[in-house]
């Protein structure tokens, strides 16, 4: 039994979340193909379309299309969380990636995430840098700093301070993780720990069982169009977050929790003067938040060079992409 456990193959699943997107899915989904093509000898890649769709379009082009594609119709639908659920549930192979359907692999994508997760046997994860696709025309800007570097984070708290902290580096976005399937197994994402981030409470738990590593290397493209899910914001998805982070972080006023709060109180100003611009209108509330939101910008801007640093960045990336939109490139 032992030397059969030494010689059997490795495996691998990549499981694409499709939902109403037939186009896009078709484009990922041959990315995916291709990548998984120059994965090493002896790896067995299985890829497996789970359909939420509210028609059989994508079932009918798989399965006509992409035979050697698993197809799997999630009849009735289910919840954009519970999906990702689901899918997590049912795998049993050895390494697992959850790729979404409007985002492109390139060629290394596959063999590289999995040669750094076996050469990192401590690892419970490695993810990869992505550059923005809009309106089919890659962007120069990524998620992370590009360079030929390794980011690895071995406690929840650098996790944390990767995604809060005003000024940071970046992050890798959710599809570009490939998991090591026996260390995230029991974890899940939950609703109650973050709502449309609890992502963010996932990769926090999966930390602790092992680092996350982060190569600064472009490996896919994120597709940016009017329904991505992070084009809005969840105020009380944020506020779920932090009240979960306060109670498991140890350092429970790290900047990187001051600054998550910052932007809640943000959000939730933008949102409240959308609706009434006038200053004397608006509430008690709606004035010391603005007085405090105020003095915080102005004591950042003046004081923290990482707060004008991701300031000045994140002008310049958002004028590229409204200019981008505004032309229909095809």
């Amino acid at each position: 039994m032992l030397n059969d456990a030494k010689n059997r193959m490795p495996t691998l699943k990549v499981v694409i979340l499709s939902r109403n997107r037939k186009d896009f899915l078709e484009e990922s989904l041959v990315s995916v193909i291709n990548s998984a093509s120059t994965l090493p000898r002896g790896v067995v890649c299985d890829i497996q379309v789970s359909d939420n769709s509210q028609n059989e379009e994508i079932v009918q082009l798989v399965k006509k299309k992409y035979p050697q594609v698993q197809i799997i119709s999630r009849r009735p639908n289910l919840d954009p969380h519970d999906h990702s659920l689901k899918v997590l549930e049912e795998v049993t192979s050895d390494y697992l990636v959850l790729f979404h359907d409007d985002d492109i692999m390139k060629i290394d994508f596959l063999p590289h995430l999995y040669n750094l997760l076996n050469i990192n046997t401590q690892a419970s994860a490695v993810a990869c840098n992505a550059s923005y696709l809009v309106n089919r025309v890659e962007l120069k800007e990524t998620f992370l700093k590009q360079g030929n570097s390794l980011i690895i984070i071995d406690t929840p708290e650098k996790l944390i301070d990767k995604y809060y902290l005003y000024g940071n580096q970046g992050i890798a976005p959710c599809p570009a993780y490939m998991f090591k399937t026996l260390k995230i197994k029991g974890i899940s994402p939950k609703k109650k720990h973050g709502g449309k981030h609890a992502d963010v409470s996932f990769l926090f738990e999966v930390t602790q069982r092992g680092p996350l590593i982060w190569t600064t290397e472009v490996l896919m493209n994120y597709r940016l169009h009017e329904s991505n899910d992070n084009a809005t914001v969840s105020i009380s998805s944020k506020v779920s977050l932090l009240r979960y982070l306060r109670r498991n972080l140890s350092e429970r006023k790290s900047p990187a929790l001051q600054d998550l709060r910052f932007s809640i109180m943000l959000n939730w100003f933008k949102l409240k003067i959308r609706r009434n611009y006038n200053y004397f209108q608006w509430t008690t509330s709606q004035k010391l938040v603005f007085r405090f939101l105020a003095y915080e910008v102005i004591h950042r801007f003046l004081f923290t060079p990482r707060f004008r640093s991701f300031f000045f960045s994140k002008f310049i990336k958002y004028t590229k992409i409204s200019y981008l939109k505004l032309f229909k490139y095809k």
